[in-house]
């Protein structure tokens, strides 16, 4: 039980801290320039202008990120990066915002689909992203170990989905989920508390991609009686 609760405490810091930073910029940004542009807008024009300080700070967070997008702006970028890290308190909450966005955002990551992997041990089941496939040499090789083709795959850990390690398992051993990559993401920022929504529930199927036994026996089942009632010339039961 305490551990359940550390688990969801420490996941609602995970998602207030970087939401609490954004709106603090934010508000900080406004009071500044509207404290800053009123006055003179007000001798200028003789009357203040509602909505001023909310108009400078959308322009100023849009300049921000043009200036961002440019060789110049990753420069700067990377120099404030350097000097936040370097500050002791604000370094832990800067972390903790960065990879939160980058998550959320999927900025340096080339994940292509979300699977599930028996991992570390049977029974147990771990969320992975395909990366990619191994060409060449090594792909021939691992393919001739394996019997198929053998992905890569990026097993991420929780809260934190950029780290992690990698693995690779020929086709077989791993099974598609139908979520997005950023829906995956979210699952695993989260805890295990931002459950996707799936699409409508199929017959599950086994690791040879053949649909469960008891799924095809009771489809067989219903099928029979159909076909035996449409012999009898009354329509099949619903």
């Amino acid at each position: 039980m305490r551990l359940r609760l550390r688990t969801y405490f420490l996941a609602g810091l995970l998602v207030l801290i970087p939401l609490g930073v954004t709106v603090g910029i934010l508000s900080w940004l406004f009071n500044l320039l509207d404290g800053f542009l009123g006055p003179h807008i007000y001798d200028y024009l003789g009357h203040p202008v509602p909505g001023l300080g909310l108009a400078a700070t959308v322009l100023l967070v849009f300049l921000i990120g043009l200036v961002t997008t440019n060789i110049v702006g990753r420069r700067v970028m990377a120099a404030v990066d350097g000097a936040l890290q370097r500050i002791p308190l604000v370094r832990s909450i800067y972390t903790i915002a960065k990879q939160m966005s980058d998550s959320l955002l999927q900025r340096h990551v080339n994940f292509q689909q979300v699977v599930l992997v028996e991992y570390p041990r049977r029974g147990l089941y771990q969320i992975g992203f395909v990366t990619g496939v191994i060409e060449g040499p090594l792909q021939d090789e691992l393919a001739a170990r394996a019997g198929e083709r053998v992905l890569n795959v990026f097993m991420p850990t929780t809260p934190n989905p950029m780290s992690g390690y990698l693995i690779m398992l020929p086709e077989r051993d791993v099974q598609p989920l139908r979520i997005s990559v950023q829906d995956g993401l979210k699952l695993l920022v989260s805890g295990g508390m931002a459950i996707p929504a799936l699409p409508r529930k199929v017959a599950p199927q086994s690791r040879d991609g053949s649909q469960s036994r008891e799924g095809s026996l009771s489809r067989e089942g219903s099928l029979s009686r159909e076909e035996s009632q449409s012999r009898e010339g009354s329509p099949p039961r619903r």
